[in-house]
C-alpha cells in the first residue's frame, strides 16, 4: 500500500513538473512572438536558450528577421545553446542581410559552434550505423508546401516531424547531413536498405471546428534520387470550438498523426520496392 502511494504521488509530481514546464515554454514562446518591448523578447530569447526549448526553434528563427538588433542577437544566440544544427541555412541566411557587426560576430558564432556539432555528430552516426545491426538508413530531405498556410515555418515543422516520425520506428537510422555517397553504397552492400525522405503539405486548413491536413511524402532511392514511390493521405481531426485552442499545436498534432501513417505504408512497402 505505502510503495502504491509512494509511486502515485510520484507520477502526480512528475506530470506536474512536466505541465509546468510545457506552461513556461508555451508563454517565453508568446513573449518572443508578441513581446510588447524589445527587453521582452530578448528575455524571452535567453530563456528559451537556456531552457534548450526545441520546440521554440520555429519562433527563435522568425525572431532572426526582427527589427531590432538585440533581439536578432538573442534569438541567434539561444539557436546556438540550444545545439541543432538543422537551423544552418537560417543563420546563413540572416548573416547575409544584416550589416551590423555586432549582429554578424554573433550570427558567426552560432554558425561556427553548430557547424562544429554537426561534424561531431556526423563521425559518430557513421561509426554507430557502420556497427549496429539496423533495417534502414534514411536520409530526410528538404520538405514543401503548395498548401494555403502563412506560416513561415511549417516546412521546417513538417521536416522535424518527418525526422522524429521515423527515429521512433525501431530498426531506422538517420543520416548524417554530410554522409559521401561511397560511404552509403558501402552501407547498402552490406545488406542494409537505404532511402531518401522528403514530402510537401499540399493542404492544411481548418474548416469549421476541423483541421484538414493533405500530405505527399516522396520515397527516392539513395544515393540516387530515383523516385520510388508517393504515398499520399489526408486526415481531418476535429478541435471543438474553444477559442483558447492553440491552432498551430493542433495543426502539428494532425500533420504528426498523418505523417506516422505514412510512413507506416513506407515501411510496410520497403522490404518489396528497395
Amino acid at each position: 500500500m505505502k510503495n502504491t502511494l509512494f509511486l502515485t504521488t510520484l507520477l502526480s509530481l512528475l506530470f506536474t513538473v512536466t505541465a509546468y514546464a510545457d506552461a513556461r515554454t508555451d508563454y517565453l514562446i508568446n513573449m518572443l512572438q508578441n513581446g510588447s518591448s524589445y527587453r521582452v523578447k530578448v528575455q524571452a530569447a535567453e530563456s528559451l536558450g537556456r531552457l534548450k526549448s526545441t520546440e521554440a526553434l520555429p519562433s527563435l528563427l522568425d525572431a532572426l528577421k526582427d527589427k531590432s538588433q538585440p533581439v536578432v542577437i538573442a534569438a541567434a544566440s539561444a539557436l546556438m545553446k540550444i545545439g541543432n544544427p538543422s537551423v544552418i541555412p537560417q543563420l546563413q541566411e540572416a548573416r547575409k542581410k544584416n550589416q551590423n557587426s555586432a549582429v554578424k560576430s554573433q550570427l558567426t558564432a552560432a554558425i561556427n559552434e553548430l557547424s562544429s556539432i554537426q561534424s561531431n555528430s556526423a563521425n559518430e552516426s557513421l561509426s554507430t550505423i557502420t556497427s549496429s545491426a539496423y533495417s534502414f538508413l534514411v536520409k530526410v530531405d528538404d520538405m514543401g508546401n503548395s498548401s494555403s498556410s502563412k506560416r513561415t515555418d511549417i516546412t521546417a515543422v513538417l521536416k522535424n516531424i518527418v525526422t522524429q516520425a521515423l527515429q521512433k520506428r525501431p530498426g531506422i537510422d538517420i543520416q548524417p547531413a554530410k554522409m559521401a555517397p561511397k560511404q552509403i553504397k558501402k552501407i547498402i552492400k552490406s545488406g542494409k536498405k537505404s532511402f531518401i525522405l522528403s514530402g510537401s503539405i499540399i493542404k492544411l486548413e481548418r474548416e469549421n471546428n476541423f483541421i484538414v491536413v493533405n500530405i505527399t511524402l516522396n520515397v527516392f532511392s539513395n544515393p540516387s534520387y530515383n523516385l520510388i514511390m508517393m504515398p499520399a493521405g489526408e486526415i481531418k481531426v476535429p478541435i471543438g470550438t474553444d477559442s483558447s485552442i492553440d491552432i498551430k499545436k493542433a495543426e502539428e498534432k494532425a500533420m504528426a498523426q498523418l505523417v506516422d501513417n505514412l510512413i507506416g505504408k513506407i515501411l510496410e512497402a520497403a522490404p518489396n520496392v528497395l
